[in-house]
């Protein structure tokens, strides 16, 4: 996503629980920020520059969600698993039947772009969540 930034780990099935996620220094961890095997099975964090709380309301991470649901019918994502939260997005995913690499570069390009003229078009008033 423009002013979103990820990282990649490299993902073994053998290993249980979401270590990944607080450790840079994983003993699994390929190279950080690239793809190495497009069939592997990855870890993904999709976070917000500045960390702004962009998925604090409803609306937002419903087009999240539409948006995932649509790359697993149609662009081939197998998601394993997924967690937003109010400033970026965990997955563990694969796509098998093409290069993951493609669809993370799809995936943020559209959804920042959607994100960004969504903002305007739903402004929030104060103490306001949905």
């Amino acid at each position: 996503m423009s002013g979103v930034t990820t990282s990649y780990y490299q993902y073994n099935p053998r290993i249980v629980g979401m270590y990944f996620a607080t450790c840079r220094k994983h003993p699994f961890m390929v190279e950080p920020y690239q793809v190495s095997d497009q069939e592997m099975l990855y870890f993904l964090t999709f976070q917000v520059v500045g960390w702004a709380d962009v998925f604090n309301r409803k609306v937002y991470w419903d087009f999240v969600l539409e948006n995932l649901t649509y790359c697993r019918s149609e662009k081939g994502l197998y998601l394993y698993g997924y967690v937003i939260i109010c400033n970026h997005i965990h997955l563990v995913g694969q796509q098998i039947a093409g290069k993951l690499s493609d669809w993370i570069r799809d995936f943020k390009k559209f959804t920042s772009k959607k994100l960004l003229k969504m903002i305007p078009e739903n402004p929030q008033k104060a103490g306001e969540n949905g």
